[in-house]
């Protein structure tokens, strides 16, 4: 049997995950070859059968596996010409080599970005006429509608307002009432089909659309029998983005 050695760091289904990958990625495991069975793995470290399932669906679902009530879960054949991403942290990485690992704070300094810093951070874009005139919004609301929706709309079909009217005074005079202006896209379905707009709205305080700051957005969904379910994302930077431009990058490779 194969051997396989756990790395001590996080969880263990997510140490079970990598040890298996290490294994197929490395050819001890060929492609083709047997990994070890949910049972196996329980009684080789010593988890529970839940733990050891998680990893192995993991594993699936990255490809890295195939499942086969007859012959057991093997390795793809695919598996040794594919890259694992993985971003580790560094201490637990220097200390995983026998180093010892410090840092010190020297200075922190807290201020608003300005226009030209909020683009370089990703915060804004490029052109920032594209985020005042809601582009980016109607981008979004379109991507989300076609995915959830199956309205094959383009961005051009988004009718669309932007924040261009609205001034400094204007958001301070809205928010002394208990306010808060927000750019909010929605989409619902017609018997015309499903229609999207992106507007400024002026939202109670105790809105949920009104608690989101900073570059943080929240998407819910009106659905006809959970209610209403709510999805944020926190402070969302360069490295979410990245992530999705790869993942989408994926799917168009495996679909061609």
């Amino acid at each position: 049997m194969t051997e396989l050695t756990l790395d001590g760091e996080g969880p263990l289904h997510a140490q079970i995950r990598r040890a298996v990958a290490a294994a197929i990625l490395s050819g001890r495991i060929p492609p083709g070859g047997r990994v070890p069975s949910e049972a196996e793995l329980m009684r080789i470290f010593g988890a529970s059968r839940m733990t050891v399932h998680r990893a192995i669906s993991d594993l699936a679902a990255e490809g890295l596996v195939r499942r086969n009530r007859r012959a057991g879960t093997v390795a793809t054949a695919e598996a040794r010409g594919r890259a694992v991403f993985e971003i580790w942290d560094i201490g637990a990485e220097v200390r995983r080599s026998g180093g010892d690992y410090r840092f010190e704070l020297l200075s922190r300094r807290l201020r608003d970005a300005g226009g030209e810093e909020a683009r370089r951070l990703g915060v804004t874009e490029a052109d920032p006429w594209f985020d005042i005139d809601g582009w980016d919004s109607a981008c979004k609301a379109a991507a989300l509608a076609n995915v959830l929706m199956d309205a094959r709309i383009t961005p051009a079909g988004v009718n669309r307002r932007g924040i261009g009217r609205l001034n400094p005074e204007k958001i301070a005079e809205t928010e002394r009432t208990g306010k808060r202006i927000a750019l909010v896209s929605r989409g619902r379905r017609t018997p015309r089909g499903v229609s999207l707009r992106v507007r400024a709205e002026v939202l109670d305080a105790g809105d949920l659309l009104a608690q989101v700051r900073g570059t943080s957005n929240v998407l819910v969904l009106h659905t006809d029998t959970m209610g209403d379910l709510g999805v944020f994302s926190l402070n969302p930077g360069l490295d979410q983005t990245a992530y999705g431009v790869f993942s989408d990058l994926v799917d168009a490779a495996r679909s061609l």
